[in-house]
């Protein structure tokens, strides 16, 4: 289940269609803050591939942005799911710097 569900946001998330980009943002959120110690992979994937890609893309419409941006302030709000990007993301010699990208 987890793989065709993230797969599938995966997909979603990146739709012209923007209330099928907000809706697979929201529930991606929603894994986040609930799995996150069962998906480090799958987050490092969608903020390295989804958002941060959309951000620094020049074909990404500005809803597009605004979307990814919202979503990224949703998690900016919790100082405890920064330090755990931190220690698990840019502490980790294997993965992406995920903070520094995001802030």
């Amino acid at each position: 289940v987890q793989h065709y569900l993230c797969s599938s946001l995966l997909k979603n998330c990146m739709s012209e269609q923007t209330q099928i980009a907000f809706l697979s943002q929201k529930i991606f959120l929603v894994l986040v803050y609930k799995f996150k110690g069962h998906l480090k992979q799958e987050i490092e994937v969608f903020l390295s591939n989804v958002f941060l890609r959309v951000l620094d893309s020049p074909n990404s419409s500005f809803k597009q942005k605004a979307l990814v941006l919202e979503s990224l302030r949703s998690m900016s709000n919790d100082p405890a799911l920064l330090t755990q990007i931190f220690l698990n993301y840019d502490c980790d010699f294997d993965s992406q710097n995920l903070f520094k990208e995001i802030i």
